[in-house]
Formats: C-alpha cells, structure tokens, sequence
C-alpha cells in the first residue's frame, strides 16, 4: 500500500480544542442561571459533539427542542470562544511539516460545521496548508457514513485506498472501514470511559502524535494491522 493522502479528524485529533468548548457550555449554563459544573463533568463530552455537550451540561432536560435551542446557542457563544486556547497537539505539527516536505498532500475530514472550522484553521494558519477540508455540513451525510472521507479522496483524484486517515473516535474507524480507507486512531488526548480504541478495528494506535509517520509506514509495509497496540 503506498499512502498518497493524509486526512484528519479536526477536534481532539489534529487540535486540542476542549479548553475552548468546556468554557462555552459554562457561559451558556451562567446565562441560563445555572453555575458552573466540574470540569470533570463536562470533558467527557467533548469528543461527542455539540449535541453531547448539552445534554452533559443540561442533564436534567429531556426536551428534544429545547436541547436544540441550547445546542444553538452554545454554537453561538462557541463561535466567539473559537480562537483563546486552540492549540495543535505537541509533537503533531513536526509529523505534518515532514509529510509536507515528502511532496505528499493532507487535509482535514470533520463533523464540524464549516462556519466554526475555517476561522478556527485561519487562526492557527493551518488553512494555508491543507489540500482539502470536508465539513460536517457540506454533504447530506456526515461521519460515521463514509462519504464525506470519499468526497475528499475525490476532490484530489485519490483512490480511497491510497490514503489514511487519522481520527480519535469509533465512528471514524467506521466510516474509513465503509470507504475501504486506512485508519490510525489518536490515543493520545481523551478517550470515552469504558472504550478501548484496541477493540475499533483500526489498523493502528498512537500514543503519541509524534509517531504518526512511523504508524503510516507500518501500514504501507502490512505490519501493523493485526496487533493495533503494537509499538510504533
């Protein structure tokens, strides 16, 4: 296998984006008088998305509206918050510039809406350097459906089988298992409790994002995909 693109997960993969998120889920919970909730409490959630969120920081609602009304406004105030705190995660942007400087293209494949990614990528200047960027909201489907990792691989005119992709979540191992695409799993930021990234059938694990080139070189030479936890 001879990998051609890079794609990543955006939140809790390429960028450490919880400082930012847990903060805007207090602000929306200080607006509706409520006070702040343990940090503990909140950052679980982070990996779940908007919707996941809420419900952590408004547990006792069960009202499918209203939940989405304080999705809504969460989003909102998240747009303001976006730019304080991201940060690209230690040791992964050394990965990247080395990708780069091969000749080989990356980009970014995420669930989050395109109004909330692209002020977040010009903020850390990644935008200059992606090759192509899949929004939760350009496609009818998003992940764990496989077609937003397609759309990408054919947007650059590369088979899905030639690329991997980098994620943090179960169901980006899913999604790269429908597209018949190549998949690392980011074990270096949190993980769900209970979940072990072992048992996503993904062809690999890192601990740390900078073993990323090493885990995509076990892929290319078929040593890895048996033994995920395998050091890199």
């Amino acid at each position: 296998m001879d990998a051609k693109l890079l794609l990543l997960d955006l939140d809790g993969t390429l960028m450490d984006t919880a400082i930012d998120l847990v903060e805007s889920v207090q602000i929306l919970r200080q607006r509706h008088g409520r006070p702040r909730l343990p940090w503990a409490t909140l950052r679980p959630a982070v990996p779940e998305g908007s919707a996941a969120l809420v419900q952590a920081g408004f547990a006792d609602i069960q009202q499918p509206d209203t939940l989405e009304t304080l999705r809504e406004e969460l989003l909102a105030i998240y747009q303001q918050q976006l730019s304080h705190n991201p940060v690209i995660f230690d040791g992964l942007d050394g990965a990247l510039q080395q990708w780069e400087a091969s000749g080989k293209p990356w980009g970014i494949v995420t669930n989050k809406p395109r109004f909330l990614t692209e002020p977040l990528l010009q903020t850390i200047r990644i935008d200059q350097r992606i090759a192509v960027l899949v929004c939760g909201d350009d496609l009818p489907h998003c992940k764990p459906q496989p077609q937003p990792l397609l759309h990408a691989a054919a947007q650059l005119g590369i088979a899905a089988e030639h690329c991997v992709y980098l994620g943090d979540d179960r169901r980006d191992v899913i999604a790269c298992r429908a597209a018949n695409m190549p998949v690392l799993v980011a074990a270096y930021d949190y993980l769900p409790a209970g979940e072990d990234p072992a048992d996503w059938d993904a062809d690999g694990l890192l601990e740390q994002p900078a073993q990323l080139l090493a885990a995509i070189a076990r892929i290319q030479s078929g040593t890895q995909a048996n033994n995920p936890r395998q050091p890199v």
